[in-house]
């Protein structure tokens, strides 16, 4: 069955890059074609095209990344400090005001390729919907296991509909809007990787306002050494 399962799973990364390529050619062309279009063209216009085929790119690219994630892949130890850094210092790179306290953390034997897109989701999120405020980044290990989280101040998420921003598309009134430029995916995408590596993922309301999401990495599920 195991075997049964990881065929499946790289049968559908498989198909997903499949459609991947098929849609992008035609897009690769809209895009040419957009750029060819006369100076008296409707600006409007010619800005909102423009950002449909962005979005149906993005859409391609995140879709493609949660195929990817699920399917089988090594593991190898690392700092979860080193790991947690390096992602951060990338992000910092491009301006972004990022408070990253290490904490205690320690060594995991984990997926790092799924981790980093799942704390990848994470942060382009609280970027995106933080307000404009600096977001933290904070990383803890302890008898249980792991946790890592990142933590906004942006409007924060009603107890009501924490689960459901979990679903694909999901967008919360007024502040995920399409304007904003994200896909609704990020934390479906974040919450698939989780569930298939056995970690858990939660969102959390803050004090004083904002969002905590935070994923824990159970002893149980990883081989944690702290140091």
């Amino acid at each position: 069955m195991a075997g049964e399962i990881a065929e499946l799973l790289a049968n559908r990364t498989i198909l997903f890059a499949g459609i991947s390529h098929d849609l992008r050619s035609p897009i690769t062309r809209m895009q040419l074609a957009l750029e060819m279009l006369p100076d008296n063209t409707d600006p409007r216009l010619v800005e909102r095209l423009r950002q449909d085929l962005e979005q149906m790119n993005q859409l391609i690219s995140d879709n493609l990344d949660l195929a990817q994630g699920l399917g089988p892949s090594e593991s190898e130890e690392v700092d979860l400090r080193d790991f947690v850094d390096n992602i951060v210092t990338t992000y910092r790179r491009s301006d972004a005001v990022i408070d990253w306290q290490p904490g205690h953390c320690c060594l995991c034997r984990i997926d790092t390729l799924a981790l980093r897109r799942v704390l990848v989701n994470l942060l382009d999120n609280a970027l995106r919907y933080g307000s404009g405020r600096p977001v933290e980044v904070g990383c803890r290990c302890d008898a249980a296991g792991a946790c890592i989280s990142v933590l906004d101040r942006g409007p924060g998420i009603p107890d009501a509909e924490r689960e459901a921003v979990f679903q694909p598309f999901y967008r919360l009134e007024g502040s995920r809007s399409r304007s904003t430029g994200g896909s609704g995916l990020g934390l479906a995408i974040a919450r698939q990787l989780c569930s298939a590596h056995g970690w858990n993922i939660d969102l959390l309301a803050r004090e004083g306002g904002g969002t905590e999401a935070r994923v824990c990495l159970p002893l149980e599920r990883q081989n944690v050494m702290t140091i």
